[in-house]
């Protein structure tokens, strides 16, 4: 419809929204293979984290490339000062 042709009330009405059937699903995958190591210290903190901690570790490295550094994560500070 042409602007010009619209009244003051439809440009002010709520919009209507089609409904999304909820047969349509997400599959979200993220390799967590891509944690791997050569510092022992860094291999036992990533064999300690269960999936959704991986999954994290591994976005943030996608994400984050080579400015991603695990020794300085939240995570590993905390695990490290709970080993001592």
């Amino acid at each position: 419809m042409d602007p010009s042709q619209q009244n003051i009330k439809s440009l002010f009405s709520k919009k209507t929204v089609e409904a999304v059937p909820k047969t349509a699903s997400v599959v979200v995958t993220t390799e967590t293979d891509a944690l791997v190591s050569d510092d022992p210290i860094i291999k036992q903190y990533y064999e300690s984290l269960n999936e959704k901690e991986r999954r994290a570790h591994t976005i943030a490295m996608d994400k984050l490339g080579t400015s991603y550094d695990v020794v300085r994560t939240h995570g590993f500070m905390r695990w490290q000062k709970a080993r001592k």
